[in-house]
């Protein structure tokens, strides 16, 4: 597992993500790059990756004034990181 610190604010958030978790970001990060400059899905696959069958499907934030569920993945700056991780791995 690697650590991610993010800093916000008056806080500081800490992410472990398995090699699964930063295999499935990039991933992600790969196919919405590719399918916004073509519009198409990248070849050799049919869909861009889903949510539905992604490591970080579960790992959300509650907005608790809002009620509503926030992604975790989506969070400012978590991009960045993880970003960092993925060309370390390589």
């Amino acid at each position: 597992m690697k650590k991610i610190k993010l800093f916000i604010p008056h806080a500081e958030i800490r992410i472990f993500v398995t090699d699964e978790m930063i295999k499935d970001f990039n991933e992600c990060l790969e196919d919405v790059k590719h399918f916004m400059e073509t519009g198409k899905v990248r070849e050799g696959k049919e869909e861009i990756k889903f949510c539905g069958n992604c490591s970080w499907k579960d790992c959300k934030l509650i907005h608790t004034t809002d009620l509503i569920e926030i992604p975790l993945c989506s969070i400012p700056g978590l991009e960045e990181k993880m970003t960092e991780l993925i060309r370390e791995g390589e």
